[in-house]
């Protein structure tokens, strides 16, 4: 379907031209719509059913387009009010079901009939289908009519390979009967895919619509002899125009590419899209699913890599030339087939000590050798969790009932609750997977929908319709989240048999863990690195085993409990030297369930250092600290003295961090603890710039980065304390240590002390750094309060020295976009404000906070403003008060 709609106003457009499923269904509910209103003012009140069998009995079929393209045609409403008079009982249905175990059949009680794989098309079927009426409000059926319910049933095959009977009576109990299906009569090999369907009339109402329809639907794949086959297309591609070809994978093959040469008239290229589609046991489509498209030139040829395949099952290759294509052009193509070395689907690795047998073959249809080189590595970290809230309510609004039944509708609401790992994974490689939600739309729930949000803000972090298994985040390592599901079903009973299931917490492993895979058993077993599986190469019909071992305990995330799941990658071949499609052969699943962990997990060396001893009190330390201590210290001697000192010092300094105290007693405590114990003086001076800052920049929250300050008359104090925090650091030792901070700590070999002391060097460095940066960055916040270009110019060149502002935090990007601002440059600003964020998107870890965020949005959205553009900045507020709904009375 298509259409030309008006758009919601916030699209910035006032209409636009869509296409596709999305257009067509509300093009079909506003027939129905058109059509029960005529129904209702001519005092009829057709079931469901029934208007959907009056719609497709007199839709008009679209000349040139196949079937399975088009449906039963273009809507008719008048002819379908016509149709509906001819109905003699408006409240019948009649339920179409194909057993499950028939050839052909989906899901269990399938509505129709498809058959597609190369087993199924052989030779002709027998398929027996069954058709049962059913009454709309069928408790308030009077059982008489029920039990007098019959129809003689014409039945009438629209396709000259189907066959069936000349007709059935149907009774309340339902009828049986057989669809005989030659496929081979259907079409060509490779070709498809062929419609047909089973008509039901009602001999006693001849001019009225079908009673029920059986829709069949058979493809006939092509078997591959060899390793490729040419696809069979239309003498002359033009824009738009789309190819469906079906084949069957030989055995042993691994992936495919498509190869498509073009031979135009050199006018140019093309954009020629290519497709294809393995339907999978309970698989998603996804699952099997490819789409590649590329730039073909005249005379050329392009290669587009399929991915993994699955031998046996039927794959569908798709080729469409671009709308966008000036002109036609011959095309051919070619898919080949590159070998595995094993048909496993996945290997799954048991306990600590077991052995898990991989065997490796090069299949005989192989042009050359193969390489079996296992590599198996684990890469995400799956964990388990239940619902900590659940509850099934019945819906009460008006179209919350079901139309046929008028019974209202259950909803489930699931809560989870979880806290995103400190350590092991990733911050923005997490997914969410409800149970079961990988076959969601198959199954018989409807209204799925899931949502993650974060516990302590209420940001929402992502929300799907029913697949959250989409990546979610990034997350911030031990913060909390939530994640709401929602599901519902006409019977509470179904929803109360999911009422606990478990959601899956699936995270990407900061670090890859290798498998160790051997060459012998007995070198699994023993762990002995000294047999391990070395690459070997298999001619065609040589084969081989390798044996893999789990992993090594203490490469496991330390987070990691008993029952949790690691999932990664089994590359088991690759092609040799100079052989034809990619390198590496996609790979199987590699599945590995944490054990219980053991109290002598191997680890490094964990020896603790030895601290060294403290010097000797001496009579001048004491007396400082008796200065310190006051009347609280005369009793003591020398060495409990400077012990009570040293205690009383750190205490003093976090007071004043808090910065509770007023004025003048913080300062005489600061010059008290400098007094005694110079080593502090940085932390005292860290701590006044602390309590400036907290003053006079009421949005900060007293950790890391900076604010906006309030004023110029509140900026002075900060500025001073700014300055004297850089009088008390050592430039030039910081920047000496800068200089040196990636030495190898191995380059000091056994000497313990050497490496201690050049770590506790670093670790003061870094400390004194911080402390650098975060007084020239309020330095630069100052100035800006002060409305000083200048100085504000100067102080952010002085901060350039030492940090990279365009990578760095949010507090800095805050302050370019002002740069820019002052220079006179605001689309600079809104520029270069989109290239941080955008940055910090895509961070796996240390991404900015959700708060730090939004201010730098709404930042860039009065930016847009100030420079005129509307459209952007009202843009932008839609997309702030979507992500960030707490916002919305800032803005």
């Amino acid at each position: 379907g298509g259409a030309v709609a008006s758009v919601p106003r916030y699209s910035l457009q006032p209409q636009r031209l869509m296409h596709g499923t999305s257009m067509a269904a509300p093009n079909a509910a506003g027939a129905v719509a058109c059509l029960l209103s005529a129904a209702k003012a001519a005092g009829k009140n057709p079931a469901p059913d029934a208007v959907k069998r009056v719609l497709e009995a007199t839709a008009k079929p679209l000349p040139g387009v196949a079937q399975c393209n088009q449906g039963q045609g273009l809507v008719d409403v008048d002819a379908a009010m016509t149709s509906l008079g001819e109905i003699d009982e408006l409240d019948v249905r009649f339920e179409v079901r194909v057993p499950s175990r028939a050839a052909g059949a989906g899901a269990p009680g399938a509505r129709g009939i498809y058959l597609r794989e190369r087993w199924e098309t052989t030779a002709p079927r027998e398929v027996a289908v069954t058709v049962t009426p059913k009454f709309q409000g069928d408790d308030d059926v009077a059982a008489e009519r029920k039990g007098l319910f019959r129809r003689d049933v014409r039945l009438e095959a629209t396709a000259p390979w189907l066959s069936v009977g000349k007709g059935v009576v149907v009774t309340r109990g339902g009828k049986a009967f057989t669809i005989r299906i030659d496929p081979c009569a259907a079409g060509p090999e490779g070709a498809g895919p062929f419609c047909g369907e089973v008509l039901g009339f009602d001999d006693a109402a001849p001019g009225a619509p079908p009673l029920f329809r059986v829709p069949v639907a058979v493809v006939r794949p092509k078997a591959v002899e060899g390793d490729s086959v040419a696809l069979t297309l239309p003498p002359s591609f033009q824009a738009g125009d789309i190819s469906r070809n079906f084949v069957t994978p030989p055995d042993g093959a691994a992936s495919a590419t498509v190869e498509v040469t073009c031979d135009g008239d050199g006018l140019g290229r093309r954009l020629v899209h290519v497709q294809t589609v393995q339907l999978l046991p309970q698989e998603a489509m996804e699952a099997g699913w490819s789409k590649r498209r590329a730039y073909a030139n005249d005379g050329e040829s392009c290669v587009y890599d399929a991915g993994r395949v699955t031998p046996g099952r039927t794959m569908e290759v798709c080729v469409a030339q671009d709308w966008g294509s000036l002109e036609g052009a011959k095309l051919d193509a070619t898919v080949k087939f590159q070998p595995g070395c094993s048909s496993l689907e996945s290997v799954a690795l048991r306990g600590t000590r077991s052995v898990t047998t991989i065997p490796l073959e090069a299949p005989a249809w192989a042009r050359g050798p193969v390489v079996a080189s296992p590599k198996l590595k684990l890469t995400r970290w799956r964990r388990a969790l239940r619902p900590t809230k659940s509850e099934v309510t019945a819906l009460t609004g008006a179209r919350d009932a079901w139309p046929d039944t008028g019974k209202p509708c259950y909803a489930l609401k699931l809560e989870y609750e979880f806290t995103a790992p400190k350590s092991g994974a990733t911050a923005g490689g997490t997914r969410f997977l409800f149970a079961g939600d990988e076959n969601v739309y198959d199954a018989a729930f409807d209204g799925a929908f899931a949502e993650v949000i974060e516990k302590d803000t209420g940001k929402i972090i992502g929300a799907r319709d029913c697949r959250v298994s989409g990546k979610i985040g990034p997350l911030k390592p031990g913060a909390k989240y939530v994640v709401n599901f929602l599901v519902q079903h006409e019977d509470p009973a179904r929803l109360e048999s999911i009422r606990d299931g478990e959601c899956w917490l699936d995270s990407e492993l900061s670090k890859a863990i290798d498998v160790p895979v051997y060459g012998t058993a007995q070198a699994a077993y023993a762990r002995d690195n000294s047999s391990s599986f070395k690459d070997v190469r298999l001619a065609p019909g040589d084969a081989k085993v390798a044996f893999a071992a789990p992993p090594d305990e203490s490469k496991l995330p330390s987070e990691a409990a008993p029952g949790d799941i690691l999932t990664g990658t089994a590359g088991l071949c690759r092609s040799a030297a100079n052989s034809e499609g990619p390198s590496r052969r996609p790979a199987a699943g590699l599945l590995y369930t944490v054990p219980p962990r053991s109290n002598k997990t191997a680890k490094k060396d964990s020896k603790k250092a030895t601290a060294p001893a403290k010097a000797a009190p001496t009579p001048e330390a004491a007396a400082r600290a008796r200065d310190l201590l006051g009347a609280a210290g005369a009793a003591l001697d020398d060495k409990a003295a400077i012990a009570l000192a040293d205690k009383a010092a750190a205490n003093y300094v976090a007071q004043l961090e808090k910065g509770s105290m007023e004025d003048a007693a913080a300062a005489a405590l600061r010059e008290a603890v400098v007094k005694y114990d110079s080593n502090r003086t940085t932390a005292c001076a860290q701590a006044a710039l602390s309590r400036a800052a907290s003053a006079a920049a009421p949005g900060w929250e007293g950790k890391n980065g900076t604010a906006a300050i309030a004023n110029a008359t509140a900026a002075g104090p900060v500025e001073a304390a700014a300055a004297d925090l850089v009088k008390v650091l050592d430039v030039d030792a910081i920047k000496a240590a800068r200089a040196t901070r990636d030495i190898d700590d191995t380059s000091f070999g056994n000497d313990t002390a050497a490496k201690d002391a050049a770590q506790a060097l670093r670790k003061k460095a870094n400390e004194d750094y911080a402390a650098l940066l975060a007084a020239k960055r309020w330095t630069a916040e100052a100035a800006l309060a002060k409305g000083d270009a200048a100085a504000f110019e100067a102080a952010m060149r002085s901060l350039d020295e030492w940090v990279d502002t365009a990578k760095s935090t949010a507090a800095d990007a805050r302050l370019r976009a002002h740069r820019f601002g002052l220079r006179g440059q605001p689309g600079l600003a809104v520029r270069d404000l989109g290239v941080w964020l955008d940055a910090d998107a895509k961070k796996k870890s240390g991404a900015a906070a959700a708060a730090e965020v939004a201010a730098l949005r709404e930042l860039r959205r009065d930016l847009m403003a100030g420079l005129g553009w509307e459209r952007l900045a009202a843009a932008e507020t839609k997309k702030i008060l979507d992500d960030y709904p707490n916002r919305v009375g800032a803005i």
